[in-house]
């Protein structure tokens, strides 16, 4: 009896520590193919928030201030938005393990995956990163402000819209 009872609990620790073993593993393959994935994409992100940039200055701000019904405005600018947020995840993503480690990247991303844009703006102050204190400010207030634009404008196209 007492036999059964040791090995049975033997065999709980054993797997206990396999479990955790493999989580471990498992955070360790996730973290280096985001990592992969963001270095990769990174170029390809920066290229496409420039040309969003030219697009938001070009078509979309002029349509926004002229026109009356600004639902194409608001519509690209919301879209501006998600890609210049996408960009500064992906920016802060890389400049937080660059400069801080796994740890801090870990500890980022288990704060809901926006964790890491303070860490990455903290990293760079810290280390004295003033271009990249500089990137991540433009990124964050190109988000925020496209963000906070569009639903202005959303609501503006709600208000001119006929009831019933």
């Amino acid at each position: 009896m007492r036999w059964n009872r040791a090995v049975s609990l033997i065999l709980g620790y054993v797997l206990v520590v396999v479990v955790f073993a493999s989580a471990l593993v498992l955070l360790g393959v996730f973290l280096v193919g985001i990592e992969l994935i963001s270095q990769s994409l990174f170029p390809w992100v920066v290229r496409l928030s420039v040309a969003t940039l030219g697009v938001v200055i070009i078509l979309f701000l002029p349509n926004a201030v002229i026109s009356s019904q600004p639902r194409f405005a608001a519509r690209g600018m919301l879209g501006a938005s998600f890609v210049f947020g996408a960009t500064l995840w992906v920016f802060s993503f890389l400049l937080t393990l660059e400069l801080w480690g796994y740890f801090a990247l870990i500890l980022g991303l288990s704060l809901s995956g926006a964790g890491i844009l303070p860490f990455a703006l903290l990293a760079a102050l810290f280390k004295g990163m003033w271009l990249a204190v500089g990137a991540w400010l433009l990124l964050a207030a190109l988000m925020v402000s496209l963000g906070i634009w569009s639903e202005y404008l959303f609501d503006r196209v709600r208000q001119n819209e006929p009831v019933g």
